[in-house]
């Protein structure tokens, strides 16, 4: 069995359908699929994964009451408000119940764009794939 390095934070991923179905060995698999992430790369990891908020996005996070020191990119709901605060374009069609947005003369689906920042996002910070944060 391999020792993780010292300092290491496991993460735990989902996971495969087949792990979950293989019963008793169910533990074994998952145990495949945990990550280490070490404390070092972690604020890197999130820098990369969490768009930057501009002056406009700060503000709109007061209006609607967000503490932006206490959201922690770490938790995957916290990730999300801060996921929507970067996109406040996005955010305002979801609000009004837009199904579709035109961005740079392209139709987008607001919801579906916000939810592959979360997931690429989420990827990134969990370090699985590990060559995720690598490529991003």
């Amino acid at each position: 069995m391999r020792v993780p390095p010292a300092g290491c934070r496991h993460v735990r991923v989902a996971a495969t359908d087949d792990a979950k179905r293989s019963g008793a060995g169910a533990i074994l698999a998952v145990m495949r699929y945990r990550r280490c992430v070490m404390p070092s790369d972690a604020g890197a990891r999130v820098a990369v994964a969490i768009p930057p908020l501009d002056a406009h996005a700060r503000k709109r996070a007061l209006a609607q009451d967000w503490h932006l020191s206490l959201l922690d990119p770490n938790d995957p709901d916290e990730r999300s408000v801060l996921i929507r605060l970067a996109h406040p374009t996005l955010d305002d069609a979801i609000e009004r119940g837009d199904d579709e947005l035109i961005v740079d003369g392209r139709v987008m689906n607001p919801r579906v764009h916000l939810v592959i920042h979360e997931v690429v996002a989420t990827q990134i910070i969990d370090g699985d794939p590990p060559e995720m944060f690598e490529t991003a």
